[in-house]
């Protein structure tokens, strides 16, 4: 019997800075989703005569979540298909353009 090693199973190494900054922007998408239950919804928080400052900015800083998420998508496309040739970036790259 000849001893064979066994590989395991390969560790996917994660990029951590990619993970912290989509945990930081869905929090504050969960704090801006969740705002109309904790204050006083009939507030416009985009009107400087009714808002507060800590409200009108967490509303302004969403704005940037939505592109955040796109090119963390597309960080996440790119670094997938670098590693992995073979695997089907081209239909991936199709249905990430496509929407």
């Amino acid at each position: 019997m000849s001893a064979v090693a066994n590989p395991g199973p390969t560790q996917r190494v994660r990029i951590e800075s990619i993970d912290v900054v989509r945990g930081v922007i869905m929090i504050i998408m969960a704090l801006d989703h969740t705002r109309d239950f904790f204050g006083n919804s009939g507030l416009n928080p985009t009107d400087p005569a009714t808002t507060t400052i800590p409200l009108f900015f967490t509303r302004w800083i969403t704005h940037f979540c939505a592109p955040v998420f796109f090119l963390l998508t597309g960080t996440g496309l790119i670094s997938r298909c670098e590693k992995n040739p073979k695997a089907s970036c081209r239909g991936s790259c199709s249905r990430a353009a496509s929407g």
